[in-house]
């Protein structure tokens, strides 16, 4: 692990050098490491403009990250975005009067594109949830035109765990019946990821 690590970081190292010959000042990427099953935020720190980061909530306002990134050109840190609740959120460079922001989107500890990801609640003419009268069994059928690959979580969020992962295919038209059965009392949500596009359906058992 600490190989890999250390092999992005010197891949970071030589950006740093692009970047200071393209005068960039500040650049701050997030990114998932496959190894650690955690997130990497990496910034670029040119001139030591910047003192500080920040990975802040931008529902609640909330810090989860403040590090002090004062005389340093690059800094990277780990992140388990599992304690995360799922939302926005902001990563920003602070110092001098100046800010540089990054917005991400976690979803269930795992980090998406906020300028692409999407919601959905509602069905739709591509998207049918059922669920039967005993809940016992619940069909979701997916008309899939850009042949995605799919991917079903079932979540229990009472306490924002994943207890089923299913991969599905890339076909045109996709349908599945997951059994429902065995899992515990409770409030749960099935969601259907197609691209960055995220279809859900709470229900109660």
């Amino acid at each position: 692990m600490m190989k890999s690590i250390q092999s992005i970081f010197i891949a970071l190292g030589i950006l740093v050098s692009v970047s200071v010959q393209g005068g960039e000042r500040g650049l701050i990427e997030v990114f998932n490491h496959a190894n650690s099953g955690q997130s990497i935020i990496s910034v670029i720190n040119t001139g030591y403009s910047y003192n500080n980061l920040k990975l802040v909530c931008n529902t609640t306002g909330e810090s989860f990250i403040q590090e002090s990134i004062e005389n340093t050109p690059n800094f990277q840190k780990l992140v388990d975005l599992k304690t995360l609740k799922d939302g926005d959120y902001t990563v920003e460079l602070e110092g001098n009067g100046e800010s540089v922001q990054k917005k991400i989107n976690v979803q269930y500890g795992e980090l998406r594109n906020a300028d692409l990801a999407k919601d959905i609640f509602e069905e739709t003419k591509n998207m049918k949830f059922f669920l039967d009268d005993k809940k016992e069994k619940l069909t979701v059928s997916y008309i899939n035109p850009d042949k995605d690959e799919l991917t079903i979580k079932l979540v229990n969020m009472d306490t924002n765990k994943v207890v089923e992962r299913i991969k599905g295919s890339s076909n045109i038209a996709y349908s599945n019946i997951i059994e429902v059965d065995h899992l515990r009392k409770g409030n749960y949500r099935t969601t259907l990821i197609s691209g960055d596009t995220s279809y859900h359906f709470d229900f109660t058992r």
